[in-house]
């Protein structure tokens, strides 16, 4: 309320401004939480499609990883060799480990005890290396067929790799796996001769954990040489205790249907994420799983692509998940990055995980991956990489963003609580780049049953307020952009809005190059009119002449309002939590004090108001250590005050 006695509504924040989004049939409104404002739907740039020879391949995929040191690891094109990149010389690749080394050295880890049988590691063909990973305890977990199995490498004490071998009758066949942030591991296992699929879990001390609720008698899985002749039974009571568990079963025949799971990703210890693609499928489908059991699955399609893809159809190659730098325990949030076989191209999403469902809303990122060969997309710290050629580079959104070119907000139904209320002005704090245009349209009513059938006025063009914004002492718009032709507080004065209801309609038009964006939207009512306050009644005689003139005056009333509102809230000038910035200065100058320009607002506003605290101790020990910690303390508060408030005991 100015010192009229204008009111007026707000539209300001995502409170207000989605919910009117999501009644709007059309998405070609979009949402800018970086920005706090709504603009046109940006469209997501496509690359062409890849030729047909070209297309990303799963045959192509190949287990990577990082390290917390910013090293890399993959398995080689022939699966037999694991390739590094040196976080201190990235130009540089090697060779970390071969297969031949388990001729000669190979540290075994055998469930059956020391005193195991002398046998040949190698029955036939060198084994095959699918799948790979490193996790918080930075061991760098590679899968390994033919024998089924782990090569756990110890990256902080170096030496062979521990092999742990599954028991030949529990088909193992590892594809892809993840770490989770405990140091345990998500692993997803492939038989691509049964077309069956199943997913592990191991602790931190790779112990595989109950994921299924199914388990194994370990002596019923494979024999030993020095076992005694004794029946199973018996063999089975005195060891009972030793079971193995299977894993989860993902195939068509199970509750979860996954025709072809192609990559896993850990949300949290108990968590992940499963990436299932079939060239048979119209789009790609992310299962999501909580302690084992499947709570969401999304498809990839038209729906979560809200109007952001001109073929709104995901066929992904592979995905990695880069965690937001707090996450809750329940709640866990970050971003999920897809790329997708037909495209060197990666998809931005938002990802949001709870209890019982998984959320996930497409951003508008160009992310090319220039020559990429489909190896792998590996989270990192917060980002994630892709293979070019034979190194790795972080995904880099590229400055290129497309937009709608025109889109309405129609639904923004106000009361002004009072039959035939005059309509007075809008004012939104908004940018509105060249060739790019914000228009309104009104109808008013004295019933909201009379909206509906009541005809739309279109409103004048707006205009940037010279002046800045109407509340006294709000910048809606940092510093550097007040001066900035298109940036700023705009305003228009409805010209015939009388009703006690207005419902308005908001057209915003770009050039698909630019947007403009809408802050907050004020509308102003009732009016204060200066013709009916202090002109005589003559003026008034001629209808015509008489709404030319109040809306002639209004235009002045808008210039002399906001200068009475700033005189009538000066004394918000000299309290330091209320003062705008460019006053602090100036208010410590009625102290006869002088501020360090290079302060932050906090110490401005802590030095103004303990300045007659400091005065009494200025130039004792006391005062200048606490004039020193209000310099140089990186969050300084008013505890720093308390030895000079005790008196001086500290």
């Amino acid at each position: 309320m100015d010192v009229n006695k204008t009111k007026y509504h707000l539209i300001y924040g995502e409170r207000d401004w989605l919910p009117l989004l999501f009644d709007q049939s059309s998405v070609d409104i979009w949402w800018d939480r970086e920005r706090q404002s709504i603009s046109l739907s940006p469209i997501v740039q496509q690359l062409g499609d890849l030729r047909q020879n070209d297309l990303l391949n799963e045959n192509n995929r190949r287990g990577a990883a990082y390290d917390h040191y910013g090293n890399i690891y993959w398995i080689n094109p022939e699966q037999n060799e694991i390739n590094y990149q040196p976080a201190a010389t990235p130009l540089e690749t090697g060779s970390y480990w071969h297969v031949d080394a388990l001729d000669v050295n190979v540290s075994k880890a055998n469930p059956q005890g020391d005193f195991s049988p002398v046998e040949k590691v190698f029955a036939g063909d060198k084994p095959i290396l699918r799948g790979l990973t490193v996790t918080a305890h930075e061991y760098l977990i590679v899968g390994i067929l033919q024998p089924a199995g782990l090569l756990v490498f110890d990256l902080h004490a170096g030496g062979p790799p521990t092999w742990l071998r599954w028991p030949a009758q529990i088909a193992f066949a590892p594809y892809d796996m993840s770490c989770a942030p405990d140091g345990g591991i998500w692993l997803l296992d492939r038989d691509f001769n049964n077309n069956e699929s199943r997913v592990w879990h191991l602790d931190k001390n790779f112990r595989v954990l109950n994921c299924s609720g199914e388990s194994v008698d370990l002596f019923t899985a494979f024999s030993h040489d020095f076992y005694p002749e004794v029946p199973l039974q018996e063999r089975a009571e005195t060891m009972a205790h030793k079971r193995f568990f299977s894993g989860l079963t993902i195939n068509p025949g199970s509750p979860v249907i996954a025709e072809n799971p192609i990559a896993i990703e850990a949300l949290s210890a108990n968590r992940f994420i499963l990436l299932n693609t079939s060239l048979s499928d119209t789009a790609s489908t992310i299962h999501y799983f909580v302690d084992g059991e499947l709570v969401d699955s999304i498809v990839l399609n038209e729906e979560v692509m809200g109007g952001l893809l001109g073929e709104p159809i995901l066929l992904a190659h592979d995905f990695a998940f880069v965690p937001a730098a707090s996450n809750k325990q329940r709640i866990i949030v970050g971003t999920l990055y897809i790329v997708v076989t037909h495209a060197r191209q990666s998809y931005k999403f938002f990802l949001r995980a709870s209890e019982s469902d998984l959320v996930l809303v497409l951003q508008p990122s160009f992310l090319p991956m220039r020559a990429y060969d489909g190896k792998a997309l590996v989270a990192s710290g917060q980002t994630a990489y892709y293979d070019f050629e034979n190194r790795w580079l972080p995904l880099t959104e590229q400055p290129r963003k497309n937009y709608q070119s025109k889109a309405q907000i129609s639904g923004i139904v106000k009361d002004g609580e009072e039959p035939d209320c005059v309509w007075h002005r809008i004012i939104i704090d908004a940018c509105i780049p060249p060739g790019t245009s914000v228009s309104f349209e009104s109808r008013t009513a004295n019933t909201e049953q009379a909206l509906d059938v009541a005809a739309w006025q279109v409103e004048p063009q707006i205009h940037l307020r010279s002046e800045g914004a109407e509340l006294p002492f709000y910048q809606a718009f940092n510093k550097d952009k007040i001066n900035n032709e298109t940036t700023g507080s705009w305003d228009v004065l409805l010209q015939n809005a009388v009703g006690r209801y207005i419902e308005l309609r908001i057209s915003l038009n770009g050039n698909k190059r630019s947007t403009p964006w809408i802050h907050a939207c004020r509308i102003y009512y009732p009016r204060f009119s200066y013709l009916d306050r202090y002109l005589p009644t003559v003026y008034k005689e001629d209808i015509g002449s008489a709404s030319f003139l109040e809306r002639f005056l209004a235009n002045v009333e808008g210039l002399y309002t906001g200068l009475e509102d700033k005189i009538s809230h000066a004394e918000s000038l000299f309290d330091t939590r209320t003062s705008p910035s460019e006053f602090l200065e100036w208010l410590a100058g009625w102290l006869g004090a002088s501020i360090d320009s290079s302060w932050d607002d906090n110490r401005k506003r802590l030095f103004i108001d303990n300045a007659i605290l400091l005065f009494k101790w200025r130039g004792t020990v006391l005062g200048l250590r606490v004039l020193l910690k209000l310099s140089i303390d990186p969050c300084p508060d008013e505890r720093i005050f308390d030895a000079l408030k005790r008196g001086g005991v500290d």
